[in-house]
């Protein structure tokens, strides 16, 4: 609003733009327009403008005084001056203005030889309303383009017909009204003389045009040229003998150039020629200037205590070697900072609250660095322990995934200032489940692709007093229980299959393992074992023994039943019946004849051989076997396993027997040994079971792998079985052979408990007349007799069934404690 009596313009805006027409005598230019003293250029013909900022300080009571005057073009400087007040009312209507300048122009009219032109300009609105700027040339609508609150940029690309042509730009509001408009005549003439050189509007450097040294801190510069020519137009823009090939938009030009030396200022000389060779020449030096830094911080605290005394110092310096000014932005009270940048700070209980520290750092050129430190200053009467999560706060150490864990955080409420932030992170998963929440409560739900160890990692922040605590805890994620049970069986046990024990056995353990490929954090077993009586319960591991002992009854059955927790899961059920055999039967197992068996079995402490050793048959007979003659005979190691004495052979050792009925094999035979070869011998190496005459013979025996042997004769026909696996040296193992005896000439013979028979072929070899332990015969032509220990021989005169094979097994098993 403006009253032509006073003078006084009042304006609702805060930012404030004046706009002057000046003119002397019918419109003509005047030379000089000044704001308070200030030269202003004009922004197209006799229009002048400058912006107020921060009106509302200027009041009614508090005015701004504006005071513009111009002086004519004549020799006499006649001068015409007017003074403004211009006033801020909140209650007057914010229209804003809105301003259009014709850029390249400052002249009414211009004549052209060319007839392509441009034009360019820009509008100005600081109105909360949109504004459309049109444009026109004789007349003809160029078109038009809307502007929201700000600067904006126009331009055209005129083509003018011969003669006069008239350029016309507006700019209104919504409803049409006209803010400001501006004209322009143009005369097009083809061979207008032109000696008017280019007109640059603007050569910077980083954005400034600043006189004498333009100094950046950046490692490159970048040039911009605006430059218009009237009448020809521009032909050429060239910088340092460099000319720049393409322009923006034909009136703009940018450059980029690198550093090559810090320490010398930069000069870019620009010339701009026209088409007619008319040209402005204009220049700008740069110079490189480092931004002082800090190099050293204050480590002032965050929270400050009212009535404590705080040093510190702030250091800054400048590679330049300026000097590094300290200009205070903002300081508290009690607080002081030397140019030296040495800190003393008293808090006052007044001034508990939240404040700031702001330093600038500057150095001669201008440059600066600002140092910004925030801190609260709290009553000691009043202030609170730093925050920590609560001493009562549990996680659980596992979870199976699929499961939902849902923790509520708890915070000592001694400490801290609420409300508080919260965030709950877990890895190496990476779930973000809380970030900086205001809730404390999180609920997590973890997947099949977690299964593992995750930590879950909680902080909470006091934003009052800027500081957290943080809580992490291990959690172990494990995969749904899922999975039936079963169970391991000890080695010859399966079910429904009859145990056959001795009732002289006192006692006969059987150890059994659960499999489950459950985690046994969330699984668990129910044991239910049924035998003379039921017991039922849980095992601390998988792993559980049930002791046998004989009963009364010929006949018993072990039952065992074993259920998981996996929903749907049948358990695991066995039964074994155990048969109890009488004492009259065998000291072993029980075979339907108790004639089939001859055993040699050492006792326990005997010490020497005495030339003698005894085949104890069945049914109590004895057969004599004699050591070797020439009396190279075995020697005897007293408990050589667990508790049993055994005999160990060096090859060429052996023992003999003169009673051949104790082992023919024209018919069935059974042999089961229990045995240990060393590892040290590296050749030929092997325990033989032999019946033979003095030069015919067939022995039975194992080699030093473990794979069963029978050799014919003078061992050019020897058979070795691949069947078994090899054994380890130096260790006690079981070797076993079964036979129907001789057919076609021809041994058909079982390694193991395999039911694979294998053909031997013989060569005219004899029922044996002797029984041999050791070497392959009486006459020692064969060689690679047995070297290491015998603890157990069982010879049995027909071809046992393999359930009394499993048995003979498990009884050496548990006799010499051989483990499963």
């Amino acid at each position: 609003l403006y009253d032509e009596e006073t003078n006084t313009v009042t304006t609702g805006d805060s930012v404030f733009y004046f706009k002057v027409r000046a003119t002397d005598r019918d419109d003509n230019p005047v030379k000089v327009l000044l704001f308070d003293n200030d030269t202003v250029s004009p922004i197209s013909k006799n229009i002048f403008t400058r912006v107020y900022r921060n009106m509302p300080n200027h009041t009614a009571s508090n005015p701004l005084t504006v005071r513009v005057k111009a002086i004519d073009n004549f020799e006499f400087n006649n001068t015409s001056t007017k003074i403004f007040s211009l006033v801020y009312n909140a209650n007057a209507k914010e229209n804003g203005s809105t301003i259009l300048y014709i850029d390249n122009i400052l002249s009414d009219s211009v004549t052209s030889s060319r007839n392509n032109y441009i034009l360019f300009g820009t509008v100005f609105n600081s109105s909360d309303y949109p504004v459309t700027v049109k444009s026109e040339i004789n007349g003809k609508t160029l078109g038009d383009t809307t502007f929201i609150n700000g600067t904006g940029a126009w331009s055209w690309n005129l083509t003018l017909t011969p003669g006069r042509n008239t350029f016309k730009i507006f700019a209104t509001d919504t409803n049409g009204i006209n803010l400001d408009n501006d004209s322009l005549l143009i005369v097009y003439q083809q061979d207008a003389p032109d000696t008017i050189p280019p007109r640059i509007l603007s050569f910077t450097a980083n954005g400034s045009d600043k006189a004498g040294i333009i100094y950046t801190n950046k490692d490159s510069v970048e040039i911009f040229i605006r430059a218009f020519d009237n009448e020809s137009g521009i032909q050429a823009v060239i910088i340092n003998n460099d000319t720049l090939k393409d322009s923006i938009n034909q009136y703009e030009w940018t450059k980029k150039y690198h550093w090559t030396n810090h320490l010398i200022p930069a000069t870019y000389n620009l010339t701009i020629v026209d088409n007619k060779k008319n040209f402005s020449q204009k220049s700008l030096r740069v110079g490189y200037n480092h931004v002082p830094y800090i190099k050293h911080k204050p480590s002032l605290p965050y929270l400050l205590v009212a009535g404590n005394e705080y040093h510190d110092t702030l250091i800054a310096l400048d590679e330049d070697h300026d000097k590094v000014y300290y200009n205070i932005i903002h300081l508290p009270p009690n607080m002081t900072i030397s140019q030296g940048g040495i800190i003393y700070f008293k808090p006052d209980i007044q001034n508990t609250g939240l404040d700031s520290i702001c330093i600038q750092l500057t150095d001669s050129i201008e440059f600066s660095e600002s140092y910004v430190w925030t801190y609260r200053i709290t009553d000691p009467e009043t202030e609170k322990a730093k925050v920590r999560f609560s001493s009562k706060q549990q996680f659980p150490s596992f979870i199976e995934a699929g499961d939902s864990l849902k923790i509520n955080l708890l915070v000592d409420s001694s400490t801290g200032n609420p409300p508080f932030l919260y965030t709950v992170k877990i890895n190496p998963s990476n779930y973000i489940l809380l970030d900086s929440d205001t809730i404390s409560s999180f609920l997590w739900k973890p997947q099949i692709r977690d299964t593992g160890e995750q930590i879950i990692y909680c902080i909470v922040e006091d934003t009052t007093y800027k500081q957290s605590d943080t809580l992490s805890k291990p959690i172990l994620v494990v995969r749904p229980n899922s999975d039936p049970c079963s169970l391991y069986l000890p080695v010859g046990i399966h079910d429904k299959e009859p145990l056959y024990l001795n009732s002289k056995i006192d006692s006969f353990r059987l150890d059994f393992r659960i499999n489950d490929d459950d985690h046994p954090l969330t699984e668990s077993h129910t044991v239910t074992i049924t035998y003379h009586t039921t017991t039922i319960f849980q095992p601390e591991s998988l792993a559980f023994s049930v002791t046998i002992r004989p009963s009364t009854n010929l006949t018993d059955t072990l039952f065992i039943s074993v259920n998981d927790k996996t929903v749907g899961s049948p358990g695991y059920k066995i039964s074994i019946p155990i048969i109890h055999t009488e004492d009259t039967l065998s000291p072993l197992f029980f075979l339907s004849d108790i004639n089939d068996l001859v055993i040699w079995n050492p006792v326990s402490n005997f010490s020497t051989i005495n030339g003698l050793l005894s085949w104890m048959a069945a049914f109590g007979t004895t057969v004599s076997f004699n050591a070797t003659d020439p009396p190279t005979q075995p020697t005897i190691v007293p408990r050589g396993i667990n508790g049993y004495g055994t005999l160990s052979f060096s090859k060429a050792q052996v023992l003999y027997s003169s009673n051949h009925q104790a082992f023919t094999i024209d018919s069935q035979f059974t042999i089961f040994a229990v045995v240990k070869y060393l590892a040290e011998n590296p050749y030929d190496h092997r325990v033989i079971l032999s019946s033979a005459t003095a030069l015919e013979y067939i022995g039975f025996g194992f080699d030093k792998y473990g794979h069963p042997e029978i050799i014919n004769k003078t061992q050019t026909n020897l058979f070795t079985s691949k069947i078994i696996a090899a054994a380890d040296p130096d260790k006690w193992v079981i070797v076993s052979y079964r036979s129907d005896g001789i057919k076609d000439g021809k041994l058909q013979v079982r390694a193991g408990i395999n039911t694979i028979y294998e053909n031997v072929s013989l060569d005219n070899t004899q029922s044996g007349t002797q029984l041999l332990l050791g070497a392959g015969s009486r006459s020692f032509n064969v060689t690679g007799g047995w070297k290491g220990e015998i603890a157990e021989v069982a010879v049995y005169k027909r071809n046992i069934t393999d359930t009394e094979a499993n048995g003979i097994v498990r009884y050496f098993y548990s006799k010499f404690n051989l483990g499963n």
